[in-house]
């Protein structure tokens, strides 16, 4: 097993019902530091101590203890998220400006049954494209965001990134999915079908389920800021839910003409962490034929490679 195979497989760890470890005995050095920095910087951590604390995954006992430090770590900088998005959102709230949480935060709190598995240090949040600007200037002027945030052209872009004072990387968006992918789906598409969820101190608005999922799937494919393992976890997360509606879902990719995206999506998920679960979705994404256009778009944005 090469060291990309064993990072997809401790990514994945838990999708699989089978009982047979990861791998048969622990690490040496070299190799076991080159894995944790990967799984510091995929944010894996917490799938990688599970895996450790069943047998599936041998450490010794000083990595044990290192994954440990490191998920601590991570931990801190997920809490970091977590003060930041009750600011921002209830800022927002304060001046009438709604928001919906997306991805990360939003799928551990709603779609993992263990929440500490699914880390994040980024928040993803959808505001109406009329009321970016005010939310920017808003932040600022509170200090939640840096103040070179303020000096951001906007432009017609539908997602932007920023970052708080305390470093949390705030990224906005104004549409479902980037221009020429789909139809232009933006916020106010979506803000009546909101969820609702308290984590903390304030109360969080995110997408519903099916919604949530084709996001998902929009994410993994066509994220500009970053591809990873766990934005492709999430998809097979949502999924193999036995809540979800696959007629709404299909209704909306068709509405919204995203089905090439949704399809790739579950596609590419479930042949990366091997799922064994064969679903109405998962086959339904196999047999799908993307036209030669959205065959040409999904190409422009490839899937990461993965070295090793």
């Amino acid at each position: 097993m090469t060291p990309a195979d064993l990072l997809v497989s401790i990514a994945g760890y838990g999708l699989h019902p089978s009982s047979l470890p990861i791998i048969n005995r622990p690490l040496g050095k070299e190799i076991w530091q080159g894995l944790l920095a990967a799984l510091t910087g995929e944010l894996v951590l917490g799938l990688a101590v599970q895996a450790a604390d069943s047998g599936a995954l041998p450490v010794t006992g000083e990595q044990h203890e290192e994954l440990s430090e490191h998920l601590e770590v991570a931990h801190e900088r997920r809490s970091a998220a977590d003060r930041c998005l009750d600011e921002v959102v209830g800022a927002l709230d304060q001046k009438g400006i709604q928001t919906c949480l997306m991805h990360g935060a939003a799928s551990a709190a709603l779609d993992y049954r263990q929440r500490d598995l699914r880390l994040y240090d980024t928040l993803h949040l959808l505001v109406g494209p009329d009321q970016r600007e005010e939310a920017v200037s808003v932040l600022v002027e509170q200090g939640i965001l840096r103040p070179d945030a303020a000096k951001r052209r906007l432009r017609r872009q539908s997602v932007t990134s920023y970052y708080s004072r305390d470093g949390v990387r705030v990224v906005l968006y104004t549409a479902l999915a980037p221009k020429r992918v789909g139809a232009q789906v933006e916020a106010g598409d979506l803000f009546h079908d909101r969820v609702a969820f308290t984590p903390r101190t304030v109360t969080i608005s995110a997408l519903g389920r099916e919604e949530r999922l084709i996001a998902a799937c929009v994410h993994a494919r066509l994220n500009v800021f970053r591809k990873d393992l766990l934005a492709q976890r999430d998809v097979v997360q949502l999924v193999l839910r036995e809540d979800v509606s696959v007629r709404k879902i299909e209704r909306q990719a068709s509405s919204w003409r995203l089905e090439a995206v949704l399809a790739d999506a579950v596609r590419s998920a479930w042949e990366m962490f091997r799922v064994p679960d064969v679903v109405p979705i998962s086959a339904w994404s196999r047999s799908f034929q993307p036209d030669p256009r959205a065959r040409r778009r999904l190409a422009a944005h490839p899937l990461p490679g993965l070295e090793g």
